[in-house]
């Protein structure tokens, strides 16, 4: 019995793949890795609290308010 059951169980599917199609999982396993490696926290992101000034949080306020917040009834 082995202590790696999910591992063995890839393998075991992997061989049944054509040489096409382990190529393309070799591809998402390499992005899946990288994407895990890349991503952030909010504990990570804390350090640009305060970054955007007042007046420019203002800005963005005031344009989603007069923007986003709308329902045009006759847009469709």
């Amino acid at each position: 019995m082995t202590n790696h059951p999910i591992k063995d169980k890839i393998i075991s599917e992997l061989e049944s793949l054509s040489e096409e199609q382990q190529k393309k999982l070799l591809d998402y396993t390499l992005k899946l890795k990288l994407s895990m490696r890349e991503s952030r926290t909010g504990s990570k992101l804390i350090k640009f609290s305060g970054s955007i000034s007042k007046a420019d949080l203002n800005v963005m306020k005031k344009a989603i308010d007069e923007d986003c917040e709308q329902v045009d009834l006759n847009e469709w």
